[in-house]
């Protein structure tokens, strides 16, 4: 990028391999960039007889656009090797067509979630919450959404709902689960030594 609004950031450079004429390249807007329509430019450049060639595109334009939803996750706890519904409220910003796909992300080790749709009506999300038996314990508090739809033919992605907490316990061992005669010889009293 020869120029980059502010508030946006951009993959540092990308290579357009030999016979191929596209590539694709990454921006990110942060929450403060300001919502307007930029002029951007990119600047390639390639090595020719021993030199440095550079070439630059026209100028294009980019309208950093407001956010569709926000949201909040609601913390959740369950046990490793359980399972467990998720819900993420939704704050809906800006209308869009059809259904956009919604990503639980950053869950520890051993914890999955499927992606989940909703619409421009929907109030909510529950995203069913999946461990395994050595999910990694513990309180985390890394969970965010990630939104994804289609606007004029191109994938527009937004991350919301940061700072999601899931907590994951260790299963209590019952005492009919414990090692046979574990209980009966706890409780049978100690025979007082001989003097």
């Amino acid at each position: 990028m020869l120029y980059n609004p502010p508030g946006v950031g951009t993959t540092p450079e990308v290579v357009i391999e030999k016979g191929t004429n596209s590539v694709d390249y990454t921006l990110n807007a942060n929450g403060g960039a300001q919502v307007r329509k930029w002029k951007i430019a990119m600047l390639g450049s390639s090595t020719v007889d021993g030199g440095t060639a550079y070439a630059s595109t026209q100028l294009a334009e980019i309208e950093i656009a407001p956010a569709f939803v926000g949201g909040k996750i609601l913390q959740t706890n369950t046990l490793g090797g359980g399972s467990v519904k998720l819900r993420c409220e939704l704050e809906q910003k800006t209308a869009f067509e059809g259904k956009a796909e919604v990503k639980l992300l950053g869950l520890p080790a051993g914890v999955t979630a499927e992606p989940k749709f909703v619409t421009k009506d929907d109030k909510e999300i529950f995203f069913d919450i999946n461990t395994t038996t050595n999910a990694t314990k513990g309180v985390h508090r890394s969970l965010f959404c990630s939104l994804s739809l289609k606007l004029n033919g191109q994938t527009v992605s937004q991350s919301f709902a940061s700072a999601g907490a899931i907590r994951i316990d260790t299963p209590r061992t019952l005492v009919a689960d414990a090692k046979p005669g574990a209980a009966s010889a706890a409780k049978k009293p100690k025979k007082p030594e001989a003097k």
